[in-house]
């Protein structure tokens, strides 16, 4: 080890920025288990490829990226050392409007409700379906996003679904969530989930592209590049979530 370098810690772990191959391993975990695995799983991995994406648009905002420095401003009691810190930096920034950050909450508040319970819950809890059904959703009825959201927020599927659906949906649309790799489409999880045959209750991979918006014709007049995550003229009426991490 070179002199002057710090010792690595354990909570190190959790801080390092990922490889590209962690990152579809990451992912290629999170769609074998979003269906069907445990439910702590789920909700973990899917808030930390959610997590990671967001990270990526920050660490571009600064001038200085390298790990030190981001090192830095994750470590314990810096600016940027949870979850919270960093969807509240991310909307600072306007990197994302009302609507994105709600979605963002939604998946923080389940992530710790399943990290930090005492006991085993599952995502048909009534308290983890009420967060799902309050999410904010975009007043134009014709946007992408709306179409996706809505189906996530009333739709009949059961609730660990939905929630993977939305970390896919925050994903893709803070940045294609590392989808590089799929040609940076949307279809691409689609697509790995069903050489994975995946098994997706209530209209198996048609209805996880129909919870995804997929099968709908957008009109070309009012269809929004991927990329782009601004809504404008955006207000939530959703209250913020308490809470650190």
């Amino acid at each position: 080890m070179s002199r002057g370098r710090p010792k690595p810690k354990l909570r190190d772990l959790s801080r390092s920025p990922p490889h590209p191959d962690h990152m579809m391993e990451i992912i290629d975990a999170f769609i074998q288990q979003m269906a069907s695995g445990s439910p702590i799983t789920v909700a973990i991995l899917g808030a930390s490829l959610v997590e990671l994406e967001l990270e990526r648009m920050i660490r571009e905002k600064f001038r200085r990226q390298d790990n030190e420095v981001w090192a830095t401003l994750t470590s314990d009691g810096s600016p940027l050392d949870t979850f919270s810190k960093k969807i509240s930096m991310g909307y600072a920034f306007g990197l994302y409007d009302d609507v994105l950050k709600d979605a963002l909450d939604t998946i923080r508040a389940i992530r710790n409700a399943f990290a930090h319970s005492k006991r085993l819950i599952n995502f048909d809890h009534e308290l983890i379906l009420q967060e799902l059904g309050r999410l904010v959703l975009p007043p134009n009825k014709r946007s992408l996003l709306y179409k996706r959201l809505k189906p996530i927020k009333i739709g009949s599927h059961n609730g660990q679904l939905r929630y993977s659906m939305l970390c896919i949906v925050v994903g893709i649309r803070l940045g294609r969530i590392g989808l590089r790799a799929s040609g940076g489409r949307i279809g691409g999880l689609v697509t790995q989930a069903r050489k994975r045959g995946l098994k997706i209750p209530e209209g198996g991979t048609k209805g996880l592209r129909g919870l995804l918006g997929l099968d709908q014709t957008a009109d070309p007049k009012t269809k929004e590049p991927e990329s782009v995550p601004h809504i404008p003229n955006q207000t939530s009426t959703k209250k913020p979530h308490n809470g650190g991490s």
